[in-house]
């Protein structure tokens, strides 16, 4: 695949990254059906993006983590609701779980 305005570096990235996204997702207590209200697409388009048979837009990652109040900042995934989100200084301290994938 190559970069292209709006898609994600690589589909194994973009899975791990999805993937990340939706062990939050998860986290926050929230459904597939409920995140694509929030987006305002299909359940059913929401799961083709977190199974990894398409590999969502940029701007849909986005939409997607908002939906789950999650900030991307660069390459970091940051929970909305917790110190990291609001102390710069904290930024490079990776989530629980997200490390491991690195």
């Amino acid at each position: 695949m190559s970069r292209g305005k709006g898609t994600l570096a690589s589909p194994d990235d973009a899975r791990t990254f999805i993937a990340a996204l939706v062990e939050l997702r998860h986290h926050q207590g929230l459904t597939a059906t409920q995140v694509a209200a929030r987006i305002g697409t299909a359940r059913e388009t929401v799961s083709t993006w977190e199974t990894g048979r398409r590999i969502p837009l940029l701007h849909h990652v986005i939409a997607y983590a908002r939906a789950i109040g999650v900030r991307l900042d660069a390459q970091i995934v940051v929970p909305l609701h917790t110190t990291q989100a609001t102390d710069p200084a904290s930024a490079d301290a990776p989530l629980p779980g997200i490390a491991e994938r690195r």
